[in-house]
């Protein structure tokens, strides 16, 4: 079964309910095939690296890079290694096709729902970052 991972940024600035995500880095659902690295960077961060929903390289005067997209998590304190795990094995085993990593929003009022994490360590989703095309 194809998985997808889900990430939901409460950063909309103006509260924290489903209505508050109006921008386009606010959330992402991407392929789970897509992760290509996880990387401590910080004591409470954990940076998800994934090919580009927008593929394009720059010209050889840029040195042929590739651009990428990512996803910032906080966490714990020194808990990246045990969040890295549950996402791979969230990945490997869940029996849904997309697979809730970090959902910051909560809105009570209307469904009872609240901050939902894969792993207890996740204090939040930070930077949400697709990249645009390159020139």
């Amino acid at each position: 079964m194809k998985k997808y991972l889900y990430f939901r940024s409460g950063d909309s600035g103006t509260g924290s309910a489903v209505a508050d995500v109006d921008a386009t880095t606010e959330d992402l659902c991407i392929d789970a095939d897509r992760l290509i690295a996880m990387e401590t960077t910080g004591d409470s961060t954990l940076k998800l690296h994934f090919e580009p929903v927008i593929r394009n390289q720059s010209d050889a005067q840029d040195g042929n890079v590739v651009n990428s997209d990512s996803v910032i998590l906080n966490v714990a304190a020194n808990s990246q290694f045990e969040v890295m795990k549950a996402i791979t094995s969230a990945v490997k085993t869940s029996r849904v096709s997309m697979v809730t990593i970090a959902d910051d929003i909560v809105d009570d009022a209307t469904t009872g729902s609240v901050a939902r994490y894969i792993h207890g360590s996740i204090t939040s989703c930070g930077a949400i970052a697709v990249a645009a095309a390159l020139s």
